[in-house]
């Protein structure tokens, strides 16, 4: 499963990195602080999963959750503060991850 990661701190993108690369069933495709940085990764369909930043400057991950309508890669929102795990939910995310926990 090829994926991606999009998050603005720098220290959760390369923990979780590096936990992505031992997983024998996840495909490392990169890491990107922000959505518009990931663009060219996601314009070409090979992404099938991504962990996304709930608050992120400019455009937040629940802003970019709500641009999908079909054929979207799997999505597994992430946040500090667990009322965001409602919105992953109404916008059909995969699952919601609480970064308060160890990653």
């Amino acid at each position: 499963m090829n994926c991606i990661i999009i998050d603005d701190d720098e220290f959760t993108r390369k923990d979780l990195e590096h936990k992505i690369k031992q997983t024998i069933s996840l495909h490392f495709v990169g890491s990107y602080p922000s959505v518009s940085d990931a663009t060219c990764d996601l314009m070409t369909g090979t992404v099938d999963l991504i962990f996304l930043d709930a608050l992120m400057p400019q455009i937040s991950g629940i802003d970019f959750l709500k641009t999908f309508t079909i054929l979207k890669p799997e999505i597994i929102l992430m946040s500090g503060d667990p009322l965001y795990a409602v919105d992953a939910f109404e916008y059909d995310a995969t699952d919601f991850f609480n970064q308060t926990s160890e990653l």
